[in-house]
């Protein structure tokens, strides 16, 4: 947190290396690196069942996304790629990581998160990076469908609902698209529901 307070107006976006028009920060490197470790600490704690702290490392990325929204890049400033590529990214990793271990306290927490997360990114105008954290909210409603979980189901509903009362307050943002990404997701929530 430290770390990106201090890069708050001293980042720089740069073409990315890797992914065709991609963007990444001269700080990505860095910060994947300690999130990598973060994330193998976390699953390290699943493995051992210590639910409570491996939820806390949910609570980390919240809060640096919280952080990261405030940085203004030098270069191409109408993206944040340590949000949308970094925190975003391997926050989604440590969600996978905790469906694969079947935790589900990590999973249902992580949900509440990712919503705050899409409310940012509705606030500062990252589409792409939306659109990824509804698709991501629809496969751990799909995993709470699997695993018969309706508390899991129940809250990715409630927020897709908060991600669109977001979307509705920024101004930033195609509304339409995102609201339709949001719709689209919990009618097939309620389709598979209701069949299965």
């Amino acid at each position: 947190a430290k770390y990106l307070e201090i890069r708050k107006s001293s980042s720089v976006a740069m073409p990315s290396g890797i992914a065709f028009l991609g963007v990444e920060s001269d700080s990505q490197r860095f910060l994947f690196d300690n999130f990598d470790r973060l994330n193998k600490a976390g699953e390290k704690l699943m493995k051992e069942g210590k639910d409570d702290t491996a939820t806390y490392i949910l609570r980390i990325y919240d809060s640096l996304a919280t952080k990261a929204k405030d940085i203004k890049f030098i270069g191409r400033t109408s993206e944040n790629p340590i949000l949308g590529t970094t925190i975003i990214g391997c926050l989604e990793q440590y969600i996978d990581m905790g469906m694969r271990y079947k935790n589900l306290e990590v999973v249902f927490q992580s949900i509440d998160k990712l919503g705050n997360v899409g409310a940012i990114a509705s606030e500062i105008g990252l589409a792409p990076e939306l659109k990824g954290i509804q698709d991501k909210l629809l496969s751990i409603a799909m995993y709470g469908i699997r695993e018969k979980q309706n508390i899991i189901i129940d809250q990715v509903n409630t927020n897709l609902l908060k991600i669109m009362g977001s979307v509705f307050g920024s101004k930033k943002i195609i509304r339409r698209y995102e609201y339709d990404t949001a719709l689209k997701h919990i009618a097939t929530i309620s389709q598979f529901v209701f069949i299965g």
